[in-house]
Protein backbone atom coordinates (compact mmCIF):
# COMPACT_ATOMS: atom_id res chain seq x y z
CA UNK A 1 0.00 0.00 0.00
CA UNK A 2 1.22 3.42 -0.84
CA UNK A 3 1.51 6.06 2.12
CA UNK A 4 1.19 9.86 1.44
CA UNK A 5 4.67 11.43 1.81
CA UNK A 6 3.08 14.60 3.09
CA UNK A 7 1.47 13.07 6.04
CA UNK A 8 2.20 9.76 6.23
CA UNK A 9 -1.08 8.55 6.11
CA UNK A 10 -2.15 5.38 3.91
CA UNK A 11 -3.72 5.61 0.89
CA UNK A 12 -6.15 3.45 -1.33
CA UNK A 13 -4.70 2.16 -4.48
CA UNK A 14 -7.33 3.81 -6.19
CA UNK A 15 -7.44 7.04 -4.76
CA UNK A 16 -6.70 9.81 -6.50
CA UNK A 17 -5.84 12.11 -3.54
CA UNK A 18 -4.92 11.59 0.45
CA UNK A 19 -7.66 11.36 2.45
CA UNK A 20 -6.09 13.06 5.56
CA UNK A 21 -4.04 16.25 3.77
CA UNK A 22 -5.67 16.12 0.75
CA UNK A 23 -2.37 15.82 -1.35
CA UNK A 24 -2.32 14.38 -5.03
CA UNK A 25 -1.20 10.78 -4.52
CA UNK A 26 -0.45 10.59 -8.10
CA UNK A 27 2.48 13.10 -7.21
CA UNK A 28 2.55 13.09 -3.65
CA UNK A 29 3.02 9.59 -2.93
CA UNK A 30 6.07 6.52 -2.39
CA UNK A 31 5.77 3.03 -2.26
CA UNK A 32 6.54 1.73 1.32
CA UNK A 33 6.59 -2.42 2.12
CA UNK A 34 3.67 -3.32 3.28
CA UNK A 35 5.16 -5.09 6.69
CA UNK A 36 7.76 -1.78 7.28
CA UNK A 37 5.65 0.76 9.66
CA UNK A 38 5.99 4.56 8.94
CA UNK A 39 6.65 6.84 11.59
CA UNK A 40 4.96 10.29 11.60
CA UNK A 41 7.17 12.85 9.20
CA UNK A 42 8.41 15.66 10.89
CA UNK A 43 8.02 19.59 10.06
CA UNK A 44 11.62 19.72 9.72
CA UNK A 45 14.23 20.76 7.40
CA UNK A 46 16.61 18.40 5.34
CA UNK A 47 19.95 18.56 3.55
CA UNK A 48 21.12 15.84 1.87
CA UNK A 49 24.02 14.58 -0.54
CA UNK A 50 24.98 12.94 -3.38
CA UNK A 51 27.47 12.97 -6.15
CA UNK A 52 29.62 14.83 -3.23
CA UNK A 53 27.38 18.28 -3.80
CA UNK A 54 25.59 18.96 -0.70
CA UNK A 55 21.65 19.70 -1.27
CA UNK A 56 18.79 21.06 0.31
CA UNK A 57 17.07 22.18 2.36
CA UNK A 58 13.96 20.29 1.45
CA UNK A 59 10.83 18.43 4.21
CA UNK A 60 11.18 15.35 5.26
CA UNK A 61 8.39 14.38 2.96
CA UNK A 62 10.42 15.23 0.28
CA UNK A 63 13.65 13.20 1.33
CA UNK A 64 11.03 10.78 1.48
CA UNK A 65 10.31 10.71 -2.25
CA UNK A 66 13.79 11.04 -2.89
CA UNK A 67 14.71 7.78 -1.52
CA UNK A 68 11.01 6.24 -3.17
CA UNK A 69 13.08 6.82 -6.57
CA UNK A 70 16.09 6.13 -5.62
CA UNK A 71 17.60 9.50 -6.20
CA UNK A 72 18.99 8.85 -2.73
CA UNK A 73 20.68 5.56 -1.70
CA UNK A 74 21.14 3.89 1.54
CA UNK A 75 24.69 5.31 2.02
CA UNK A 76 23.93 8.86 0.76
CA UNK A 77 24.33 11.41 3.47
CA UNK A 78 21.15 13.38 5.50
CA UNK A 79 20.90 16.21 7.82
CA UNK A 80 19.28 18.14 10.10
CA UNK A 81 19.23 21.03 12.84
CA UNK A 82 18.83 17.85 15.41
CA UNK A 83 22.01 16.24 14.43
CA UNK A 84 25.23 16.51 15.56
CA UNK A 85 27.04 15.39 11.91
CA UNK A 86 25.62 13.51 8.85
CA UNK A 87 24.39 10.17 8.47
CA UNK A 88 24.00 7.57 5.83
CA UNK A 89 20.87 7.33 5.13
CA UNK A 90 20.38 3.40 6.83
CA UNK A 91 21.39 4.90 9.78
CA UNK A 92 18.50 7.58 10.11
CA UNK A 93 15.28 7.79 10.70
CA UNK A 94 14.71 6.48 7.21
CA UNK A 95 16.60 3.64 7.08
CA UNK A 96 13.13 1.51 7.72
CA UNK A 97 12.64 2.89 3.95
CA UNK A 98 16.08 0.84 2.32
CA UNK A 99 16.50 -1.99 5.31
CA UNK A 100 15.00 -5.54 5.32
CA UNK A 101 13.04 -5.04 8.73
CA UNK A 102 13.54 -8.70 9.07
CA UNK A 103 17.58 -8.39 9.17
CA UNK A 104 19.03 -6.70 12.42
CA UNK A 105 21.17 -3.80 11.90
CA UNK A 106 25.17 -4.19 11.74
CA UNK A 107 26.56 -4.27 15.59
CA UNK A 108 28.07 -0.66 16.62
CA UNK A 109 31.74 0.20 16.73
CA UNK A 110 31.61 -0.59 20.88
CA UNK A 111 30.60 -3.80 20.47
CA UNK A 112 33.10 -5.20 17.77
CA UNK A 113 36.57 -6.56 19.16
CA UNK A 114 39.35 -4.30 18.37
CA UNK A 115 41.91 -6.50 19.35
CA UNK A 116 42.83 -8.09 15.97
CA UNK A 117 43.29 -4.29 14.94
CA UNK A 118 44.81 -3.03 17.32
CA UNK A 119 47.66 -6.29 16.82
CA UNK A 120 47.29 -5.00 12.75
CA UNK A 121 47.88 -1.95 13.77
CA UNK A 122 51.35 -2.44 15.65
CA UNK A 123 52.01 -5.39 12.75
CA UNK A 124 55.15 -3.35 11.14
CA UNK A 125 56.69 -3.42 14.71
CA UNK A 126 55.60 -6.97 15.24
CA UNK A 127 56.69 -8.04 12.02
CA UNK A 128 60.05 -6.59 11.73
CA UNK A 129 61.00 -8.53 15.22
CA UNK A 130 59.66 -11.75 13.86
CA UNK A 131 61.93 -11.21 10.85
CA UNK A 132 64.55 -10.66 13.21
CA UNK A 133 63.67 -14.16 15.20
CA UNK A 134 63.53 -16.42 11.82
CA UNK A 135 67.07 -14.45 10.52
CA UNK A 136 68.51 -15.59 14.43
CA UNK A 137 67.25 -19.28 13.39
CA UNK A 138 67.74 -19.62 9.84
CA UNK A 139 70.95 -17.65 9.29
CA UNK A 140 68.84 -16.06 6.26
CA UNK A 141 69.12 -12.09 6.17
CA UNK A 142 66.60 -10.06 7.90
CA UNK A 143 66.05 -8.10 4.72
CA UNK A 144 65.21 -11.15 2.77
CA UNK A 145 62.60 -12.16 5.06
CA UNK A 146 60.52 -9.15 4.19
CA UNK A 147 57.85 -11.01 3.10
CA UNK A 148 56.78 -12.01 6.86
CA UNK A 149 55.57 -8.43 7.68
CA UNK A 150 53.44 -8.51 4.30
CA UNK A 151 51.72 -11.74 5.59
CA UNK A 152 51.11 -10.68 8.69
CA UNK A 153 49.52 -7.38 7.60
CA UNK A 154 47.83 -9.51 5.33
CA UNK A 155 46.29 -12.36 7.49
CA UNK A 156 45.60 -9.70 10.30
CA UNK A 157 43.47 -7.72 7.79
CA UNK A 158 41.08 -10.64 6.63
CA UNK A 159 40.92 -11.98 10.68
CA UNK A 160 39.35 -8.56 11.32
CA UNK A 161 37.36 -8.72 8.23
CA UNK A 162 36.04 -11.75 8.93
CA UNK A 163 35.00 -10.96 12.51
CA UNK A 164 32.91 -7.65 11.32
CA UNK A 165 31.24 -9.74 8.26
CA UNK A 166 29.86 -11.97 11.20
CA UNK A 167 28.94 -8.53 13.16
CA UNK A 168 27.08 -7.26 10.24
CA UNK A 169 29.22 -4.68 7.84
CA UNK A 170 29.97 -5.24 4.42
CA UNK A 171 33.41 -4.79 4.38
CA UNK A 172 33.58 -5.08 0.59
CA UNK A 173 33.00 -1.18 1.23
CA UNK A 174 36.06 -0.93 3.10
CA UNK A 175 38.48 -1.70 0.56
CA UNK A 176 40.75 -5.02 -0.73
CA UNK A 177 42.19 -5.97 2.70
CA UNK A 178 45.26 -5.91 1.40
CA UNK A 179 45.45 -2.33 1.13
CA UNK A 180 45.77 -2.01 4.98
CA UNK A 181 45.56 1.90 5.92
CA UNK A 182 42.71 2.07 3.30
CA UNK A 183 40.78 -1.05 5.32
CA UNK A 184 41.95 0.70 8.59
CA UNK A 185 41.02 4.33 7.90
CA UNK A 186 37.31 3.31 6.48
CA UNK A 187 36.98 0.95 9.15
CA UNK A 188 37.39 3.90 11.52
CA UNK A 189 35.15 5.85 9.61
CA UNK A 190 32.26 2.94 9.26
CA UNK A 191 32.44 2.00 12.94
CA UNK A 192 32.71 5.43 14.20
CA UNK A 193 35.89 4.96 15.97
CA UNK A 194 38.45 7.65 15.54
CA UNK A 195 41.97 7.21 13.66
CA UNK A 196 44.05 6.13 16.22
CA UNK A 197 44.88 2.89 14.93
CA UNK A 198 45.15 4.18 11.37
CA UNK A 199 47.25 6.48 12.73
CA UNK A 200 49.43 4.08 14.49
CA UNK A 201 49.88 1.49 11.62
CA UNK A 202 50.74 4.66 9.72
CA UNK A 203 53.77 6.38 12.04
CA UNK A 204 55.28 2.68 12.55
CA UNK A 205 55.33 2.21 8.92
CA UNK A 206 56.54 5.24 8.21
CA UNK A 207 59.85 5.09 10.76
CA UNK A 208 60.27 1.58 9.28
CA UNK A 209 60.90 3.11 6.03
CA UNK A 210 63.17 5.59 7.28
CA UNK A 211 65.13 3.34 9.27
Amino acid sequence: MPFCITCGAAVADDDGFCSSCGATTQERTTAVPSDVSQPPLRDTQWHYSTRGERLGPVSEAQIVELIGQRTITEESLVWDSTMADWQPVLASRFAYLVRDPNIPPPLTGRAVSNTIIWLLAFAPLIGVLLEAFFSAITGIAATSLWFVTLLLNVVLSYADAKKLKAAGHDTDKMGAVWLVPVYLFKRAQALKHNYAYFIVWCVLFGLLVMA
